[in-house]
């Protein structure tokens, strides 16, 4: 029963006594006699009902401080791009303003009280929704330790925002890619800056024509290049850290290539071994890898794409948009990404409405579900066109773009020009005969 006490300032306070499921004593302080008898009555049931130990967790346990467990338990050996989102989402909108509340405290309602503050204080649907999902992944380990009473993840019945409509955009088309492409093999003179220039259009007519994620890209090795089989092997990936072994599927694949491709990836090889002295074929030492794309530095690292996304990328697409204005409403919205998409395009071109969707998602590293879901605009819009084979595509842009003058011109300034080959029939030769 309560029993009434005075505080040292000689304020009348009740206090509520009760036992836990150890037989310990545990006891709380309420305003009124109503208040703290009302408390020991949900206390004695909680007890019957077997619940009590579970209840008094949550209700000692702070959100902030569940979540640190969480992490150390379950969060700090995925990779650094997912921790990186979620410790975003933990730091910026779930900590702030719900980090100090109970778990008990953690009910539906409450979560859907929470959603409307984030979208008050500003944040998108994108970020909320993110968000979310962070504190649903958290509060589902919660269930499995016994600190949520309920048994249920509250976060799961709170709806979610309403995105805004989804933008259709069509990737880039082959002649996009090799004005893009273009851009980066013209604008730089000198032996250095030709060489990082062929890395950025190799890079980008790798990404491009070979459907690749950029993590996929900056993950490949010298020895990934299959050049009897034409293709390349997709074995590690590069998001924030290297996974040696580890791709965004969790399984490898060989992916076959154009032969325009392989030729760029041919010409990047031999530029690389002229200047580098030589390309080794495999990793001589534990922190030693042959990256097939390394950056200045002669690595790769966390700043590698984003160095190259954010000041060459984005110089050879202006420049890209000054020399074919015409393309400029697809350019300018292209990132290093998007370029994943016109290998899609330029399949969906030669293949028509008999496009393979299980080879092409096979190819991309995709579920056909998520494949359809991103590029059955694509397919449509292609499918009414005149089919053209894949390689023929690539050299129509090619041509109409003019890069085969650039590519010489830069071979040239780097490998210096090439052995004449000898005539087939010389035409000087019956000239002197003439002559004579």
């Amino acid at each position: 029963m309560a029993s009434a006490y005075r505080t040292p300032k000689g304020e009348k306070r009740w206090r509520a006594t009760w036992y836990n499921d150890n037989g310990q004593q545990k006891s709380k302080t309420f305003l009124t006699k109503a208040r703290a008898e009302a408390w020991e009555t949900k206390m004695r049931a909680e007890r019957e009902a077997g619940l009590l130990d579970a209840f008094s967790k949550a209700r000692e346990t702070r959100l902030r401080e569940w979540v640190l467990r969480w992490w150390d338990l379950h969060i700090k050996h995925k990779p650094k791009n997912t921790r990186d989102a979620y410790a975003r989402a933990v730091n910026r909108l779930i900590d702030p303003y719900i980090g100090g509340i109970t778990m008990a405290e953690l009910t539906t309602p409450r979560v859907a009280e929470w959603r409307d503050e984030l979208s008050n204080a500003g944040f998108t649907a994108h970020q909320i929704t993110e968000a979310m999902r962070v504190l649903s992944s958290c509060l589902g380990k919660a269930v499995e330790r016994g600190l949520i009473p309920s048994g249920a993840n509250p976060v799961r019945d709170a709806s979610k925002p309403d995105k805004p409509p989804k933008k259709t955009r069509m990737p880039l088309a082959p002649v996009q890619v090799e004005w893009i492409r273009f851009a980066f093999l013209t604008y730089r003179v000198g032996r250095v800056d030709d060489v990082a220039a062929l890395r950025s259009a190799t890079l980008t007519s790798l990404l491009g024509y070979g459907g690749f994620r950029p993590s996929e890209g900056l993950g490949f090795k010298v020895p990934d290049v299959d050049f009897e089989a034409g293709g390349v092997w997709v074995r590690d990936v590069f998001a924030g850290e290297h996974r040696e072994g580890d791709t965004k599927t969790h399984a490898g694949r060989f992916v076959p290539l154009y032969d325009a491709v392989m030729d760029d990836l041919r010409l990047w090889l031999d530029v690389r071994a002229a200047v580098e002295g030589g390309l080794p074929r495999g990793r001589t030492t534990r922190n030693d890898f042959n990256w097939l794309f390394p950056d200045e530095t002669g690595s790769v690292s966390e700043f590698t794409h984003r160095n190259w996304a954010a000041r060459p990328w984005k110089s050879a697409k202006a420049r890209a948009i000054a020399l074919a204005p015409d393309l400029a409403a697809e350019l300018e919205s292209a990132t290093p990404y998007t370029l994943r998409g016109s290998m899609v395009s330029v399949e969906a071109r030669a293949a028509g409405r008999d496009l393979d969707w299980a080879r092409l998602a096979q190819r991309a590293g995709h579920t056909v579900q998520t494949l359809q879901s991103d590029y059955l605009n694509v397919v449509n819009a292609l499918a009414g066109q005149e089919r053209m084979p894949a390689d023929e595509q690539i050299a129509k842009a090619r041509e109409q773009v003019g890069i085969a003058s650039a590519i010489e011109a830069l071979r040239e300034r780097v490998l210096g020009a090439a052995p004449k080959r000898a005539a087939l029939i010389d035409l000087r030769d019956a000239r002197r005969r003439r002559a004579s």
